[in-house]
């Protein structure tokens, strides 16, 4: 006997949209319930409440949405239609592909295009040409979390590298807020451009993370201007060595 071809669910993406996360195909429990990583087990939804410090595991599945979705985050998956019986990747068959070019061609904000498993990642091919950067980064999200927690533990001070944009949300946020578990101090030594336009788009949410951390450092006084417009107070770590500072070491052996 065929399984019956199933039916994927509509994007929740608009104009708003700055970050686009592609699943494979929705699992039996979220085509049941009609949402995105609607399995009480998925770590999505409590992985992102983590992110931006917010109850969403405690809120309708509707309120959810409206507020990821005013903060850029879009949801979609590759496939449109496909047969599978159960909620395994592996099993999936017959699967149709959704209109990506058409759903991006709607996102005039779309900065970012992440793929959330392998199986959604089997069609970067057709993601790499629609001219946005596309990454795997939510594949490796729980890895790299994992990682700054058991190294956060063992450090007295965290050093905390940080970039603009989905950059900072994905990767400088949860080091941030891990660190604070912790009882870790956070150094965020900021080299990110458009600096400006991210913090006027992003201030708030970036503030709850970036309020919690003992110093901020920039590489120029226009970034200290910068960040000052915002409330934040920076110090300047210029891109300069001095070499002074260095001694070479004795030359031993033959060095021809």
């Amino acid at each position: 006997m065929t399984d019956a071809l199933l039916q994927g669910l509509p994007p929740r993406a608009g104009p708003d949209t700055r970050l686009l996360v592609l699943g494979s195909f929705p699992g039996v429990a979220s085509l049941a319930a009609c949402q995105y990583y609607g399995h009480p087990r998925n770590q999505f939804w409590p992985l992102l409440a983590a992110l931006w410090r917010q109850p969403l595991t405690d809120w309708p599945y509707e309120s959810r949405m409206a507020w990821v979705q005013q903060r850029g985050l879009g949801l979609w998956d590759v496939y449109a239609r496909c047969r599978r019986p159960g909620s395994l990747d592996a099993d999936i068959r017959d699967a149709e592909l959704n209109d990506l070019p058409g759903l991006v061609a709607r996102l005039p904000q779309l900065a970012l295009i992440a793929h959330n498993g392998a199986e959604s990642a089997r069609v970067m091919r057709i993601t790499r040409a629609l001219g946005h950067p596309v990454l795997r980064a939510l594949a490796r999200l729980l890895p790299y979390l994992w990682a700054l927690w058991r190294t956060s533990g063992r450090v007295q001070l965290m050093h905390l590298m940080a970039n603009s944009g989905w950059s900072w949300h994905l990767f400088a946020a949860p080091a941030i807020a891990i660190a604070r578990l912790r009882g870790v101090p956070v150094l965020v030594n900021y080299r990110g451009g458009e600096a400006e336009g991210f913090l006027a788009r992003s201030s708030r949410a970036v503030g709850l993370t970036l309020n919690r951390v003992q110093a901020l450092v920039v590489p120029s006084g226009f970034l200290v201007q910068v960040f000052e417009r915002f409330g934040w107070r920076a110090q300047i770590v210029p891109n300069v060595v001095d070499l002074a500072l260095f001694v070479a070491a004795p030359a031993t052996g033959n060095t021809q």
